[in-house]
């Protein structure tokens, strides 16, 4: 569990997740760490998502109550939140997870 693992991290400024469609599964071993953490960078894939029995909308729930919105990352590096029933065209995309005390902060930090 990252919980475990990154106990002794007091501040999380990025944390990125690649971990193949096993997002949800990563996060609730996160629960802590997240509590310390301004911003998740992770790949949505929605197909995969159901091998795995959760769906986007998991995911979106769980950072929502988390303190988290979610974002897609603009070609210009632009901030767009996505909703809940948000779906890539491409299947797969990378998002933001961004705690909404800190987007200023993130924003200032993409220009």
């Amino acid at each position: 569990r990252l919980d475990d693992e990154l106990a002794y991290v007091k501040k999380v400024m990025l944390l990125k997740i690649d971990v193949e469609c096993y997002e949800l599964l990563a996060l609730s071993g996160a629960k802590k760490l997240l509590q310390r953490t301004e911003a998740v960078y992770f790949e949505k894939c929605d197909s995969s998502y159901s091998r795995y029995g959760y769906a986007f909308k998991d995911i979106f729930d769980f950072f929502e109550d988390a303190g988290f919105c979610i974002y897609k990352i603009g070609e210009h590096l632009e901030l767009e939140k996505v909703k809940r029933n948000y779906i890539s065209l491409s299947g797969y995309e990378n998002l933001l997870a961004v705690r909404e005390t800190h987007i200023a902060a993130v924003r200032g930090r993409l220009r």
